[in-house]
Protein backbone atom coordinates (compact mmCIF):
# COMPACT_ATOMS: atom_id res chain seq x y z
CA UNK A 1 0.00 0.00 0.00
CA UNK A 2 1.59 3.67 -0.86
CA UNK A 3 0.42 6.34 2.02
CA UNK A 4 2.27 9.42 1.13
CA UNK A 5 5.80 8.64 0.60
CA UNK A 6 5.63 5.21 3.25
CA UNK A 7 4.91 1.58 1.85
CA UNK A 8 3.34 -0.31 4.33
CA UNK A 9 2.16 -4.04 4.46
CA UNK A 10 -1.21 -4.70 5.78
CA UNK A 11 -1.28 -7.78 8.13
CA UNK A 12 -4.62 -8.93 9.18
CA UNK A 13 -5.50 -10.99 12.40
CA UNK A 14 -7.84 -13.74 13.32
CA UNK A 15 -7.65 -13.74 16.99
CA UNK A 16 -10.78 -13.07 18.81
CA UNK A 17 -10.84 -9.04 18.18
CA UNK A 18 -9.17 -8.83 14.88
CA UNK A 19 -6.71 -6.37 14.01
CA UNK A 20 -5.47 -4.83 11.23
CA UNK A 21 -1.08 -4.15 11.38
CA UNK A 22 0.18 -2.10 9.07
CA UNK A 23 4.19 -2.27 9.04
CA UNK A 24 6.44 0.33 7.39
CA UNK A 25 9.12 -1.29 5.17
CA UNK A 26 11.90 -2.08 4.66
CA UNK A 27 12.71 -2.46 8.64
CA UNK A 28 8.65 -3.85 9.39
CA UNK A 29 8.44 -1.22 12.14
CA UNK A 30 4.94 -0.73 13.24
CA UNK A 31 3.04 2.01 11.77
CA UNK A 32 -0.21 1.76 13.07
CA UNK A 33 -2.79 -0.77 13.82
CA UNK A 34 -6.74 -0.75 13.91
CA UNK A 35 -8.85 -2.74 15.78
CA UNK A 36 -12.42 -4.54 14.59
CA UNK A 37 -14.96 -6.36 16.64
CA UNK A 38 -14.44 -9.38 14.82
CA UNK A 39 -11.52 -11.53 13.31
CA UNK A 40 -10.36 -10.48 10.10
CA UNK A 41 -10.33 -13.74 7.69
CA UNK A 42 -8.71 -12.80 4.49
CA UNK A 43 -6.02 -10.65 2.97
CA UNK A 44 -6.62 -7.01 2.63
CA UNK A 45 -8.28 -5.45 -0.76
CA UNK A 46 -6.46 -1.67 -1.36
CA UNK A 47 -8.64 0.62 -3.77
CA UNK A 48 -6.85 3.68 -3.66
CA UNK A 49 -6.91 5.21 0.09
CA UNK A 50 -9.65 1.90 1.25
CA UNK A 51 -8.89 -0.78 2.57
CA UNK A 52 -11.40 -3.59 2.66
CA UNK A 53 -11.57 -6.92 4.46
CA UNK A 54 -13.71 -9.99 5.19
CA UNK A 55 -14.71 -10.44 9.15
CA UNK A 56 -15.35 -13.50 10.52
CA UNK A 57 -19.04 -12.97 11.02
CA UNK A 58 -19.51 -12.19 7.23
CA UNK A 59 -18.94 -8.03 7.10
CA UNK A 60 -17.00 -6.17 5.08
CA UNK A 61 -14.90 -4.21 6.71
CA UNK A 62 -13.46 -0.62 5.46
CA UNK A 63 -10.77 2.16 6.69
CA UNK A 64 -9.47 4.97 4.80
CA UNK A 65 -5.93 5.47 5.12
CA UNK A 66 -4.68 9.25 4.94
CA UNK A 67 -1.09 10.72 5.91
CA UNK A 68 -1.31 12.30 9.20
CA UNK A 69 -0.98 16.16 9.16
CA UNK A 70 3.18 16.81 9.92
CA UNK A 71 3.95 17.81 13.79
Amino acid sequence: VQVGLEDLLLVPTSGREGRLLALRAPGWTPAFTVRADTSLRTRPVVRGPLVFVLGLDGRVLAWRLRVPPPD
